[in-house]
């Protein structure tokens, strides 16, 4: 039986730069980070250096898909907003809110918070708000046939 230690297989960092594809200033970089060991004498620990550098390229990869959610995500609610502000100036809708600090000052009075304790606010969520919304916001009239 043989108990001797296997050598660590290495390689140059000439040959991992033309592998990698990358410098060797960036390689060290990656191992003053933590992803492999760093070279000796110019020799870095083969199969430690492939496993950090794929690793790496991992976690990079995931932080650049969240980078992108987040940038999906923000320009739809981009999007959105501006759809509802061209409705907005359009005038084919009303917002909610403007209903709401119009009952605040024109129905409830000067009661504070009357609205928002209204033990009916499931009413006035489901029957008023649609009422005033086509008050406020008229169907068009229908085109008469020439």
């Amino acid at each position: 039986m043989n108990t001797s230690p296997t050598p660590i297989q290495s390689i140059g960092a000439d040959r991992l730069c033309g592998l990698s594809g990358l410098t060797d200033r960036r390689h060290r970089q990656f191992a003053a980070q933590g992803f492999f060991p760093p070279p000796v004498a110019g020799e870095y620990q083969l199969n430690a250096t492939i496993a950090g550098l794929f690793k790496y390229f991992r976690t990079a990869s995931e932080k650049q898909d969240a980078l992108r959610a987040a940038q999906t995500r923000k320009e739809r609610a981009l999007a959105a907003k501006l759809e509802r502000q061209n409705k907005l100036a359009e005038g084919t809708i009303l917002e909610w809110e403007v209903v709401e600090l119009y009952l605040h000052q024109r129905v409830f009075g000067p009661m504070q918070g009357a609205f928002d304790s209204c033990p009916d606010r499931e009413w006035l969520e489901k029957v008023l708000k649609p009422i005033v919304m086509q008050k406020l916001n008229p169907p068009p009239p229908p085109k008469s046939p020439v």
